[in-house]
């Protein structure tokens, strides 16, 4: 993960602090699969296959998302990924490693699956919500009645295990077309163990569970970042992060475990290097590494087990310090374009339709306010992801104050860029809550994680005060500030996509990379279009405020508007979030009595489509029912409110 709190990873590895947004900015290798080829490698940015040689890293296929759950078949001669082209449209399909030719399975169509490998040349994949199994020619359709990316088949080609989107676990029995249902949830990927006896299901959360088909035990081995079965379908062997909380990472391990959880054995003891992946492959484990040098290595053992010390050790790719790392596909780097359609991005009446201007935009490290201690302290916006996201959620709602006063202008800022930012003010900042009356005066002095939040006051010190962390105090932070309701709640994909399609904004805290990371979603099953003037309909992807920028650029980056990230197990060609920790659900209702629309000063009525106020005032803002700020008071028929100069009435429009 990575995050301004957690987006960055701290630790010493040769002497040096590593500064893990430095390491994601410039890319590692998250995934590797030994082929007939070599060992061939996928890295954090998810857009490209490659082969690590002699000379370096070789790209052997490139397009948005081909680096994600990528497949090989038993033979080691043939790679199974997902094809996107520049327009999104995906189709299924081969990459042989010898020869480096790629084949299509199917034509480009809107959404497919991952390819996955039995035996005997046999293959499964899905275009739309219908599941192919195919031989050479020969091939058999199954309707799954959802879209599944993710379809894994055994290794005796009988049957084949996927998770819809709410995460249950199905298996499909080929022979007969009959589906058992798993007794796991949230889940987004099951992996058969080697006898086709076991299942080991990732969760959106990041745990692992494994469940023994022959008397359907669940067993949960909980939280790993990779996980692989050995030949004996008994052990797994798995990478782990040591976390000081959701945010931080220090360092990582890569154990063999039980597929029961009763016993674990270290492999790579935990390391401020951080493993981030491990691939076996018969007598050897490949493990890469996203800290220090960002290298791969190869750990060759005398027997199958694993046990004792390696027989061989050897690096097989080491990064240059300057050295980039994987390939960031530009036409799906979120809305940065400074022409977008200023009218095609805002919202309307309908579901799942927040627009591009109707939550103003924070970014952590451009618009948190300078603390006038020391020479200027700013450098706490490294930090403030949760307390940025939240006051991004706030101003959407009206609850913060728009004073002109408060605004924060960075002179430093590229042009295109949000100037002047209306509600960054609070993220650090003293200021009085005028919902509730609520001082937010604390102040964080104890030097944080950089060293750099001495004198931060406001959502920042709410948030991280005493034993207060995001994951416990953004609730309450919400309410008091003037919320009706506010939840923090495990992960949850239902309830986000429910939330967006209600039109109220969701903060999700995500892993980028290996740190943690909170950003605020409000768009779900859609991601940008190319030119920023609006969506498209994507299963599994979501559209956000992003404060540290535009993950699929890279952090740090100045605009992370309209961010489009896939959930884990989808893959659309958008940055994947890789876990989903925790959200938190906020509702802000009318709570307001009718009251006479004409005031001494003003008159406000309303018209088919549209809101009127004459008269002597100052500020206007119009809010739906639920409490959400609109951008215009060019609306649909129904009731809104109407806040003038702070006094806030109902309004119904013909």
């Amino acid at each position: 993960m990575a995050t301004s709190l957690g987006l960055l990873l701290s630790g010493l590895c040769a002497g040096a602090e590593i500064n893990y947004y430095d390491s994601n900015a410039r890319g590692y290798i998250t995934n590797t699969l030994s082929t007939k080829a070599g060992v061939v490698a996928m890295s954090n940015r998810g857009n490209e296959i490659s082969l690590i040689s002699a000379g370096g890293l070789k790209t052997l296929v490139s397009s948005p998302g081909a680096g994600r759950y990528v497949n090989v078949s038993p033979d080691g001669k043939s790679l199974g990924f997902k094809s996107i082209d520049p327009d999104g449209l995906q189709a299924p399909a081969l990459l042989d490693v010898e020869i480096g030719e790629v084949t299509l399975l199917e034509p480009y169509c809107e959404q497919c699956g991952q390819v996955a490998f039995g035996t005997d040349g046999t293959i499964a994949y899905t275009v739309g919500n219908t599941l192919y199994i195919r031989r050479g020619d020969d091939k058999k359709a199954y309707d799954l009645g959802t879209y599944v990316n993710i379809a894994n088949i055994s290794s005796d080609n009988s049957k084949v295990a996927y998770n819809s989107m709410d995460g249950d676990c199905h298996v499909l029995d080929l022979s007969d077309g009959s589906e058992e249902l798993m007794p796991v949830s949230n889940g987004y990927m099951p992996v058969w163990s080697p006898d086709n006896n076991k299942l080991a299901i990732h969760r959106i959360n990041g745990e692992l569970a494994t469940v023994d088909l022959g008397d359907y035990q669940v067993y949960e081995l909980g939280e790993v970042n990779t996980f692989a079965w050995e030949s004996n379908s008994k052990e797994l062997v798995v990478t782990r992060s040591q976390r000081a909380n959701d945010f931080k990472v220090e360092s990582a391990s890569v154990s063999r475990l039980d597929f029961r959880g009763l016993e674990s054995k270290d492999i790579v003891a935990d390391d401020e290097a951080i493993p981030v992946s491990a691939s076996v492959s018969g007598k050897d484990i490949v493990i890469s590494y996203a800290g220090g040098e960002r290298k791969v290595e190869l750990l060759s053992y005398p027997t199958h087990d694993y046990k004792g010390a390696p027989a061989a050790r050897r690096e097989l790719f080491t990064a240059n310090a300057d050295e980039k790392i994987g390939i960031i596909a530009a036409s799906y780097g979120g809305v940065r374009s400074e022409d977008a359609k200023e009218a095609a991005s805002r919202a309307s009446d309908t579901e799942n339709s927040i627009g591009l201007l109707d939550i103003p935009y924070i970014n952590q490290l451009w618009d948190t306010p300078w603390v006038p201690i020391e020479g200027g302290n700013v450098n706490y916006g490294y930090n403030c992801c949760a307390s940025t996201s939240s006051c991004m959620l706030l101003g959407y709602y009206g609850l913060l104050p728009d004073d002109p006063d408060r605004y924060i202008s960075n002179p430093g800022k590229p042009a295109g860029a949000v100037q002047v930012t209306k509600y960054a003010w609070y993220v650090g900042r003293e200021y009085t809550s005028p919902k509730t009356g609520h001082v937010f005066n604390e102040s964080i002095d104890d030097g944080g994680y950089w060293g750099m939040t001495y004198g931060i006051k406001g959502g920042h010190a709410y948030l991280w005060y005493g034993d207060r962390q995001p994951n416990n105090a953004m609730d309450d932070f919400h309410i008091l500030n003037g919320a009706d309701e506010s939840k923090i709640e495990t992960a949850n994909i239902p309830s986000m996509k429910s939330e967006c399609r209600a039109n109220r904004p969701y903060a999700i805290c995500l892993a980028c990379g290996t740190g943690g990371h909170v950003v605020l979603a409000f768009r779900a099953d859609q991601k940008a279009k190319i030119d920023g003037s609006g969506t498209v309909k994507a299963i599994g992807s979501f559209v956000c405020h992003d404060p540290a920028g535009d993950y699929n650029a890279g952090y740090y980056n100045w605009d992370g508007r309209y961010s489009s990230y896939d959930l884990p197990g989808i893959n659309n060609g958008c940055a994947n979030i890789g876990t989903f920790h925790w959200g938190v659900k906020t509702s802000v209702s009318a709570g307001i009595d009718n009251v006479d629309a004409n005031k001494p000063s003003y008159k406000v009525y309303a018209e088919p489509g549209r809101i009127i106020v004459e008269g002597s005032y100052k500020s206007v803002k119009v809010y739906n029912i639920s409490g959400c700020m609109l951008p215009s008071p060019e609306v649909s028929a129904g009731v809104y409110l109407v806040s003038v100069d702070g006094e806030t009435q109902k309004v119904l429009v013909p």
